[in-house]
């Protein structure tokens, strides 16, 4: 299986961008800037998971079926 190193997309929150780099751990740049894995890490200390699949849902809320 390819595995994603680079990635460019829209983001409107830092959720998201949290959210991608949980999902994708080989990707390296992210909008063209290197990933920081130990910013990630240090931000979400306390983080119990139930962020990551706010997001989830939230993100289908506001962008519905289809």
């Amino acid at each position: 299986m390819p595995v994603l190193r680079s990635l460019y997309v829209n983001l409107q929150t830092e959720d998201q961008v949290d959210l991608i780099m949980r999902h994708l751990p080989n990707l390296e740049y992210l909008n063209g800037l290197p990933v920081d894995r130990e910013a990630l890490d240090e931000d979400n200390v306390e983080d119990d998971g139930n962020d990551a699949a706010n997001a989830i849902q939230q993100e289908a809320a506001n962008n519905g079926p289809g």
